[in-house]
């Protein structure tokens, strides 16, 4: 029996799922700017509806509950390399640790810190890149918007640093 997600609303829009939502509260503790659904793009391959356009770091991201699949994760790479932005891959809940995308001139998967340490993705417009991820490397700022993600509890209108 496959399990239905639940819709769930959160700063005016109302996410497919409370995994979307999650990582909305993700991208808001880092103070990223960010929209849901913003435009579905045709591409070669079909067309696709991107989960979050991230403003800050000028990069598409998808959210799933299990690892992409072959066909999503070709989706994902022809979004990033026909709009030449890069797609990252979220897959779960918001942890503090890298996450894997794709980049316009890469035919393979790159690691991303997910921090806005020192106001890195303000100032560069993007976030670290490999290969600098490894388990020494996790960020302050990531963990505890990880943990306010984690904690939103939507259904009272409580969510991240507010609950």
């Amino acid at each position: 029996m496959a399990l239905k997600a639940i819709e769930t609303r959160y700063k005016g829009y109302r996410f497919r799922s409370r995994l979307e939502a999650r990582w909305a509260v993700f991208f808001d503790a880092l103070d990223l700017d960010w929209q849901y659904e913003p435009e579905g793009v045709s591409l070669s391959v079909g067309n696709y509806l991107p989960d979050f356009w991230i403003a800050t770091v000028h990069m598409w991201a998808e959210v799933k509950p299990v690892p992409f699949s072959k066909h999503e994760n070709a989706l994902l790479y022809a979004l990033a390399k026909e709009t030449r932005f890069p797609a990252l891959k979220l897959i779960g809940v918001p942890e503090n640790k890298p996450y894997f995308g794709f980049t316009d001139d890469a035919g393979f998967e790159v690691e991303f810190c997910l921090t806005n340490h020192h106001n890195y993705p303000r100032k560069e417009h993007r976030f670290f890149c490999m290969p600098g991820c490894d388990e020494e490397r996790r960020w302050a700022d990531t963990a505890e918007a990880a943990r306010q993600a984690r904690g939103a509890r939507f259904e009272h209108g409580q969510y991240g640093a507010a609950w």
